[in-house]
């Protein structure tokens, strides 16, 4: 049994790994400056804006869970990494108005991760990010289940957006135990209220 979590969580981190693989662009470009200023601040993330610093902390209100944070490196060829603590929530915010957050469902040994109650927040649930002393607030305006093997959709998260927004991703469904993985991710907006 505890082999098979073992094997199992093992899996779950690779299939995380493999999404992320296939809907991060190849090729990042970021100018480095305007008037002084960054423009990945400037246009990207008007949450450094309010805080000046990076996400310290999550909060997701309604289901009780905070969770610390930890930036996700993303290399040259544009592969992100996943969270190395399963209790903690991986962060990147390389779109405008989307801060993109990476949580585990389950850790190696099939117990509960950071994410594991994801599938339990409903409409205009409260997600709170903090940073510098500073909370900002996110009401959640949509959550949806698509397919694992579902590239297109997985990959309509991945871009720019109008308002400030969260994107929250981690696995759902049921596990494969042939497959070594889950066949859907759960997907959470939320915009800044």
């Amino acid at each position: 049994m505890k082999r098979r979590t073992l094997i199992s969580g093992v899996f779950t981190l690779l299939t995380l790994y493999a999404i992320i693989l296939l809907v991060i662009p190849k090729k990042i470009q970021a100018p480095t400056s305007f008037e002084g200023q960054s423009i990945a601040i400037i246009e990207k993330s008007p949450f450094k804006l309010l805080t000046k610093r990076d996400p310290e902390n999550v909060s997701l209100v309604g289901l009780g869970v905070s969770a610390q944070t930890e930036k996700l490196a993303v290399s040259a060829s544009g592969e992100l990494s996943a969270p190395i603590d399963f209790s903690k929530v991986g962060y990147f915010d390389y779109y405008r108005n989307n801060l993109i957050l990476v949580g585990h469902y389950d850790n190696i040994d099939g117990s509960p991760a950071v994410f594991y109650q994801l599938k339990n927040i409903t409409d205009s649930d409260i997600i709170e990010v903090t940073a510098n002393e500073i909370s900002v607030s996110y009401k959640v305006t949509e959550k949806k289940e698509v397919l694992e093997s579902d590239s297109t959709a997985l990959k309509s998260i991945f871009k720019d957006y109008e308002k400030d927004t969260l994107t929250l991703i981690t696995c759902g469904g049921v596990w494969n135990p042939d497959l070594h993985k889950y066949d859907k991710r759960i997907i959470v907006l939320a915009e800044r209220i």
